[in-house]
């Protein structure tokens, strides 16, 4: 047995395959009713939530998206792992436009597993919950349903007890804190009619990412020359005294060219390689 080759530097500096230092994220989802497209149809889309079932369905109007419900609640959601899987960022941002015309309109948030929090948009009141779903927090009175207003929530933080804002048309209006309350809900943000009314939307954004979650990490490359009549082998260790060094899967067919191999380091500190003439 011959050894024609070894590479002798960590994996940490031999190759990249994409370099970066954290999660690559797609950026804010923006829907607006002026686009002419249901949330539905939005990219990135928005999944019809209602209960019951009732046939329901929100349409496009000059003044916004109406969306209404007698018997329960309606809306759109994005995360709860459907349509898509929902990253939360820390300094989460929500921002809708809406007029509500009856019941209450809705803005649910959950930031990480089980953390949860709402903006109730009543009849001239917008109020938040305060440790549960069952306890009404603080409540500010404000018109709501003889305009449209904006309502802008800027969440410090994903954990319970993070802390949260409210804006109403750009003034600070409310405090809330983000509570636990369903360790089986996953990241998700909701917005509609709930627990039922009648409500017209302009505009809904918000700073998750509503896409895949990218990681990248180091590799390395190995290039050695190789002629047609041998097989080579390439074993790696994670030292240089190492008596038991490893197959990198298995032997290559010499090509009378450049053959490479990519090996994945993560989770390796170091990596040494080495490439061997096999029969």
């Amino acid at each position: 047995m011959k050894t024609i080759q070894r590479t002798v530097a960590a994996a940490c500096a031999a190759f990249f395959i994409l370099c970066v230092g954290d999660h690559l994220h797609g950026g804010d989802a923006v829907w607006t009713a002026s686009s002419g497209l249901l949330p539905s149809g939005a990219s990135p889309r928005w999944g019809l939530s209602q209960y019951p079932q009732n046939g329901a369905i929100p349409g496009l109007e000059p003044d916004g998206l109406r969306v209404r419900s007698t018997t329960g609640y309606i809306g759109f959601y994005q995360g709860d792992g459907e349509p898509n899987v929902l990253d939360i960022p820390t300094n989460l941002v929500l921002e809708a436009r809406v007029r509500v015309i009856s019941g209450t309109a809705t803005i649910y948030f959950v930031t990480a597993q089980g953390v949860e929090n709402f903006l109730s948009i009543g009849t001239d009141e917008i109020f938040v919950n305060s440790g549960a779903r069952t306890n009404r927090g603080a409540t500010v009175h404000v018109d709501t349903d003889d305009a449209f207003h904006t309502y802008r929530i800027e969440v410090h933080g994903v954990t319970n007890g993070s802390t949260f804002e409210v804006f109403y048309d750009g003034t600070p209006t409310l405090n809330g804190s983000l509570y636990f309350q369903d360790e089986d809900q996953q990241t998700e943000i909701f917005w509609g009619s709930y627990p039922n009314g009648e409500s017209l939307w302009q505009s809904f954004r918000h700073s998750g990412s509503t896409t895949p979650t990218l990681s990248a990490f180091v590799a390395a490359e190995i290039c050695w020359p190789s002629k047609t009549n041998l097989s080579y082998q390439v074993r790696w260790a994670s030292s240089l005294s190492a008596t038991n060094w490893m197959n990198l899967g298995p032997p290559r067919q010499g090509t009378e060219a450049e053959i490479c191999v990519l090996d994945s380091t993560r989770g390796s500190a170091r990596r040494f390689y080495r490439v061997e003439v096999v029969p």
